[in-house]
């Protein structure tokens, strides 16, 4: 990897701004990447950086017999950190430039979006101008991810 992933916890929206990223529970934005440049670090890559450096927080989890199940239908560590430790995933289609939102779905963790994300997201596609009055994660209860055209409700 040629260049090293920022672990630092960002509450500044304006250093928000055109990044990719994550936002953790407490509303903190983790940035992974520029917007629309050559992504050297992906959402992947930076999930699995921040598990190896951050591991020790995170295996204290137990789980049941169907909770283990629900986790076998997780396909990715970028997916973990948001349905298992409840961050926020948020990026951008490379053609469209539209906003591909992920939050986490209660089915795997009964994690929630929080208050701190819900502003700290709102906050971000303010600046980003990217329209959340019509977002559907901001308008419907039970839509966890958005990528711009289509949403995806709870199971």
């Amino acid at each position: 990897m040629n260049k090293q992933c920022d672990f630092n916890k960002y509450e500044d929206i304006l250093i928000s701004q055109q990044y990719d990223g994550f936002i953790d529970p407490n509303g903190y934005f983790y940035k992974v990447n520029l917007r629309n440049s050559n992504k050297e670090i992906d959402h992947n890559v930076w999930a699995n950086e921040y598990m190896i450096n951050n591991g020790d927080k995170y295996r204290k989890l137990n789980f049941t017999a169907s909770g283990l199940f629900t986790l076998s239908q997780i396909s990715s560590v970028a997916e973990a950190l948001v349905h298992i430790y409840g961050f926020i995933y948020y990026s951008h289609d490379t053609y469209t430039r539209q906003p591909i939102i992920i939050l986490p779905n209660p089915l795997y963790n009964n994690c929630k979006m929080t208050e701190a994300q819900d502003e700290m997201l709102f906050n971000i596609m303010l600046i980003n101008n990217e329209d959340p009055f019509n977002c559907p994660i901001f308008t419907e209860h039970d839509v966890y991810r958005y990528d711009g055209n289509s949403k995806v409700k709870r199971r």
